[in-house]
């Protein structure tokens, strides 16, 4: 009898823990929403911020400065808004930042990557400048080893940005290859590395079904925001692609442009249940009536208006002002200053903060605020260049700072933070 009622106490002391494992557990799947997790009051939320770089390239020219060293110090010591201390809002803790790195641009030129070209890394300076970003706890995600288009999106017929329309093959060489890369240059492990960004936002299905092959806990490829009833202040929030993407549902209704010279088609992103996806921020240029709350000069629209078509992902619609959320849509596409991009991502931070207080999740590239010569990185033509819009960014970030209730994290943070508050 003893043994019995000891058995029985042994067994239901096993299901009330299994009971609570799973209580406190955080799903691992989240419909399509506006609200944010477990339908919590936005104003009693952090707002939550990630400034990303994708490529990464850009500190390998011995004359080369600013790019990822500049960014690493100037988040050096700074901290979000202390709120009320409370850690799982990161109040109070370092600010992080999240880089998409391309591993071609880590590898020495003396060796070759997946698909047989030659690393461009010259004498470890971009090694160098990855590994320190790593030991100071920013993230290391991926952005494949190439930067091949691997989407069916055609950007033009260069080799870079052909549409490849990769394989599942294709995908994981691609991703496994770069992840690998990061493994053996920066001290990462196979469990840092959780998070994918693909080249030029070029998807096709296929890429999500090597995310769940290889276990990535989420993509960051897929912008929102694009519907009508959207108007940056009630963005979707992170989801899982269980049921697809209603996001890219409404790009695909909006800017799918068969017959166009460079013809636009978004394929269908079907079911990749528990891959989350954590959207690009669409952005709103500031209307003429707040040129002066901004500082910026009326006609921001209008000026982009004449700009267009821009080549994906630079998607810019005049009728709502939205515009695709990259500084190189912004300031390379759109012609924009660094003031002009600055005064747009005050613009939507507010917007955010004021509305449902959905992540916004700015795509920035570090070679733009590198310079070397205009041979070696073009897009950094002048240092004079390469200061002004640097000012622009970091005076955005000063900004969001100032806000109480901003958090400035990485994308792999914001993931933590929604699954911690999932009910």
């Amino acid at each position: 009898m003893k043994i019995g009622r000891i058995a029985l106490f042994i067994l239901a002391t096993a299901l009330c823990l299994v009971f609570l494992s799973h209580a406190v557990e955080p799903k691992t799947s989240a419909g399509w929403s506006r609200k944010p997790p477990g339908n919590l009051d936005p104003k009693k939320i952090p707002q939550l911020v990630s400034i990303t770089f994708d490529d990464n390239f850009g500190l390998a020219d011995p004359k080369a400065t600013g790019g990822v060293r500049y960014i690493l110090d100037f988040y050096k010591d700074k901290k979000n808004p202390a709120g009320t201390g409370n850690p799982n809002n990161f109040d109070g803790l370092p600010i992080k930042a999240s880089f998409f790195y391309t591993s071609i641009y880590v590898v020495d030129d003396s060796k070759k990557v997946v698909g047989g070209k030659s690393g461009e890394d010259h004498a470890g300076r971009n090694r160098s400048a990855w590994s320190d970003a790593f030991k100071a706890g920013h993230e290391a995600a991926n952005h494949t080893v190439n930067h091949f288009n691997g989407g069916v999106v055609q950007l033009d017929s260069d080799d870079c940005c052909r549409a490849r329309n990769f394989s599942v093959a294709e995908w994981s060489a691609e991703i496994q290859g770069c992840k690998q890369n990061l493994i053996e240059s920066i001290g990462a492990n196979q469990n840092d590395v959780i998070g994918f960004r693909a080249p030029y936002l070029g998807y096709n299905d296929a890429v999500f079904t090597s995310l769940t092959n290889l276990k990535f806990s989420y993509d960051s490829t897929i912008p929102n925001c694009f519907d009508d009833q959207e108007d940056g202040t009630n963005c979707s929030w992170p989801y899982t692609l269980d049921h697809g993407s209603p996001d890219m549902d409404v790009v695909a209704k909006k800017f799918s442009a068969p017959n166009a010279k460079i013809p636009i088609t978004f394929p269908k992103v079907t079911s990749h249940p528990g891959l989350w996806e954590i959207p690009p921020a669409t952005l709103i240029i500031p209307p003429d009536s707040l040129a002066s709350k901004y500082g910026f000069t009326a006609g921001l629209r209008d000026r982009i208006a004449k700009r267009v078509p821009m080549p994906y992902p630079s998607i810019y619609e005049p009728s709502s002002g939205k515009i695709a959320g990259l500084d190189y849509t912004l300031l390379i596409d759109a012609g924009l200053t660094g003031a002009e991009m600055s005064a747009v991502l005050k613009y939507n931070l507010d917007l955010h903060t004021a509305g449902n207080r959905s992540p916004l999740v700015f795509i920035a590239h570090s070679h733009l605020y590198a310079y070397s010569s205009a041979e070696s990185n073009p897009d950094s033509p002048t240092a004079a260049i390469r200061d002004e819009r640097w000012k622009g960014l970091t005076d955005f970030i000063t900004y969001a700072l100032s806000k109480p209730d901003t958090r400035i994290i990485a994308t792999r943070d914001i993931l933590d933070w929604v699954k911690r508050t999932q009910k």
